[in-house]
């Protein structure tokens, strides 16, 4: 798939792997409108584009808010025309604790973000790619998805229903023109894993050998819209969860009082 002379849409692109995709498409010939709740952080990548000869806009957006991502596909396609790519990569933890100690507020947060938005942006603008006969949605999940965690219920949760959705997709979209990419980010350097890394030694000591960066995850990913793969798994360690994740949640919860994993 060509990237180079489409418009894409990148959420939570004010740092971290948000930030490095857009930077990457923009290096490929993509127009690249950004969105994310921190305004100067984006102008910040917006320039950095322009800097390097690519094109760039900004749009600020919170997408914690219900119906936050009807209006963003509202203001993008008016301010900046239709989107052939669309990238679902705003995220947050929903807190490091257990689902118990959670708020109603870390939770509802948890799902507008990971969830309920993507998926309103995905349904908005998914039928102009199919009624133009090319398009690709890019819906950055998690390998945590295959290791399930005490400390991340509804982080993983979220992001279990991101891929679930994509998997129907594939099928409902088989033949149309658009390309369905689901990646799998393990542990990458990004101002989230920092903060879990500093609140969290069992995360330190057993993520921190295996980090990546988000440089080369972009890279992938880009490889991956061109080949028109279905997943990308980084770091490539990784893509070992796909074989053991039947029997982890079982394992785990048999595991988890005698090791004292589950506190």
């Amino acid at each position: 798939m060509q990237i180079s002379g489409r418009h894409a849409l990148v959420t939570g692109a004010s740092s971290g792997i948000g930030e490095a995709l857009a930077v990457e498409l923009a290096a490929r010939g993509a127009k690249v409108t950004v969105a994310a709740r921190r305004v100067e952080k984006l102008e910040n990548v917006v320039e950095a584009i322009r800097k390097a000869g690519g094109e760039a806009n900004a749009i600020r957006a919170d997408l914690a808010l219900p119906g936050s991502g009807l209006e963003l596909a509202r203001r993008v396609r008016e301010d900046f025309g239709h989107v052939d790519m669309l990238v679902n990569n705003a995220g947050v933890s929903g807190g490091v604790s257990q689902f118990l100690e959670k708020s109603p507020t870390e939770i509802r947060e948890c799902i507008e973000v990971n969830f309920a938005q993507p998926m309103a942006l995905t349904h908005e603008l998914m039928p102009g790619m199919v009624e133009r006969g090319f398009g690709c949605l890019v819906s950055i999940a998690t390998a945590s998805v295959f290791f399930p965690t005490n400390l991340a219920s509804v982080y993983i949760a979220t992001k279990r229903a991101l891929v679930s959705i994509d998997e129907v997709l594939r099928i409902e979209l088989a033949g149309s023109g658009v390309h369905v990419l689901t990646v799998f980010p393990g542990p990458v350097d990004t101002p989230m894993l920092t903060k879990l890394m500093a609140t969290d030694e069992r995360a330190k000591a057993v993520l921190g050998p295996f980090k990546g960066t988000t440089d080369k995850l972009a890279k992938l990913t880009m490889r991956a819209i061109e080949r028109e793969r279905d997943s990308v798994v980084y770091p490539a360690q990784f893509g070992l969860g796909r074989w053991v994740s039947p029997i982890m949640g079982t394992l785990m919860a048999r595991l988890s009082a005698p090791l004292g994993l589950n506190r």
